[in-house]
Parts: structure tokens; sequence; C-alpha cells
């Protein structure tokens, strides 16, 4: 089952076969739980790659469209009312107030890393105000000017398809590792480099490029410097390369950590 999971990572690459397949089966997948409801699936199909955003909803969500006592609405809506809701129909119409007795808002939530409570490292550096409007750590363990601070599943963390516990027996070792070093070395503290976060998050949003998960489809494409060369002959993390291990290239086991 790892071995299999592992192997979707090719399905995000923008544009490539597997993408594709995915897309196409994704689609009939959607139009078959609509009921064959073209305007409907025209509405809800998206323009987007699959995995540019949270592959959803859930199974029996679609279906739920298309009962009979639902009536799904796409027009925006103008404001709440004390009955219900006001949205505005098609140019040339008015408004229309639906009632309702019951109004539950789904709008998404923070993804954003930055600590729910205070978090002070070196200098007075609040890791809240440092990850405020974008969030960079080292491998999504270690955050910048925080001493002795590793968090699992931070930013750039290995994660997006597959399973997840590889991912967090991965970072265990290494936190693990620190912590015995710590403990053994008379060491007080450790601080992961700033440069060392940087030259990290330049790589990694390089790389990311490629991807459709880099695509935002609300705001148009996020670019980043474009390195080229540069990447190679300069940043530390040049050594990753394409991002693709040999066992991925070749078609061998995914799984083999299971082994351990």
């Amino acid at each position: 089952m790892e071995h299999v999971f592992n192997q979707y990572f090719f399905i995000f690459f923008a544009g490539s076969p597997q993408q594709e397949a995915v897309r196409t089966m994704f689609g009939d997948i959607m139009r078959q739980k609509l009921g064959g409801d073209t305007e409907l699936a025209q509405k809800l199909m998206p323009d987007f790659p699959v995995g540019c955003r949270r592959i959803t909803p859930g199974d029996g969500y679609l279906d739920a469209l298309n009962a009979e006592n639902v009536t799904a609405r796409f027009d925006p809506i103008v404001k709440f009312t004390g009955k219900g809701i006001l949205t505005q129909p098609p140019p040339d119409t008015g408004p229309e107030e639906t009632e309702s007795n019951l109004i539950i808002c789904a709008t998404g939530f923070d993804v954003i890393f930055k600590p729910a409570w205070p978090m002070v490292g070196l200098n007075g550096t609040s890791l809240r105000k440092l990850w405020k409007e974008e969030s960079e750590a080292y491998m999504g363990i270690a955050a910048p000017q925080m001493p002795n601070y590793f968090i699992f599943t931070g930013p750039n963390s290995p994660l997006g398809h597959g399973s997840l516990f590889g991912a967090l027996e991965a970072s265990s070792d290494y936190i693990l590792k620190w912590c015995s070093k710590i403990a053994s070395q008379g060491i007080k503290s450790i601080t992961v480099k700033p440069e060392v976060v940087r030259e990290f998050n330049d790589y990694s949003q390089e790389f990311l490029r490629r991807l459709c998960e880099h695509l935002d489809v609300a705001h148009g494409t996020r670019t980043t410097r474009s390195m080229g060369a540069y990447l190679n002959q300069q940043n530390r993390f040049g050594f990753m390369g394409s991002g693709i291990t040999d066992l991925e290239a070749s078609g061998g086991q995914l799984g083999f950590y299971l082994d351990k």
C-alpha cells in the first residue's frame, strides 16, 4: 500500500500523463455522481489541475447536490437578511431572497503555520511575526531564530501524497538525533542558520514551479525568481537535483522503509 501511494507523486507534475489521466478519471466520477446533470457538472467541474487544491469533496457530497430535496445555488451573495440570504442572479434581474432556518458558513481555514501562542526566540524574534505572511522552515522541522524548537509537518514538509507516517517517522529520527546530541555533548541550544533556511526554501520554491500545487488559481500563477544554473552552482541544496530518487525513476519498491 505504501508503495502504491508513493507512486502518486507523479500525479502532481503539471501537464504530466499521470495528471491528465487522473483528471479525466475524476471528471468521469463527478459526472456519474451528479447523475448526468450536465449543467450542474459544468458549474462544479474545476478548471485547475488535480492537486492544485485539496482533493474534495468526499463520498456522498456530489450525490447530495443531486438529491431531489436539494437546490444548488451559485449566485453571488449580496447580504444576509433577517430571514435568510439575498443573492444576485444573472444581469437584468433583481436580487432574490432565500429564506432559511439555519445558515452554515464554510469559508475554509487558516493554513498559516504561525503558532497560536507567543513564541519568542533569539534577539526577541517573534515566530508569529516571522511567519505572519509566509512560513519558512528547514525541512519542515526547524524554524530560524528559534533555539531547540522542532516541529512536525511544518512549512515545506514532505507531504501531499502517500502516507503521513513515513514522513513523521523520518522527522522523529532527525529530531531525536539532535536531542541525543544535545543531551550527551554539553550543548545548550542549537538553531538552524537563517541562510540555510533561505537556500532550502529557494530550492523548494524552484522545484515547486513544476508542480500543480504551485498554481494559485485564485490569484494567478505564483512565481519565484528563476535560479536556473545558479541553483546548482551556488545553492547548497542543489545536490538534490530533480527531486526524484533513483527508485522512483527505475520503478523500484517505494515502501522500503517499512523493512527497517
